[in-house]
């Protein structure tokens, strides 16, 4: 077998930590609710911790959903306060 024919595995890397968080912040940001923009995240092994106060459940859930979408999060650990 040469070189010119070998077939290689495909190679995928996940994002790392920082990419993660700065496709959750904007997520948040382009939601389209300003309370959403509000909200801090941590990212450690892709696993991402919102923090911050919301005024409702819906929202809560929306930040939440929003995260999950993006696919790469390994996690969600929603410690949102609401009220």
């Amino acid at each position: 077998m040469s070189l010119s024919t070998l077939e290689l595995p495909e190679v995928t890397f996940a994002p790392v930590d920082s990419q993660i968080r700065e496709r959750v912040q904007r997520a948040l940001q382009s939601s389209g609710y300003r309370p959403l923009q509000r909200i801090r995240c941590h990212v450690d092994g892709g696993v991402v911790e919102l923090q911050g106060r919301l005024p409702t459940f819906y929202l809560k859930q929306l930040a939440q959903s929003l995260v999950v979408k993006l696919g790469e999060v390994q996690a969600v650990n929603n410690t949102i306060e609401v009220g």
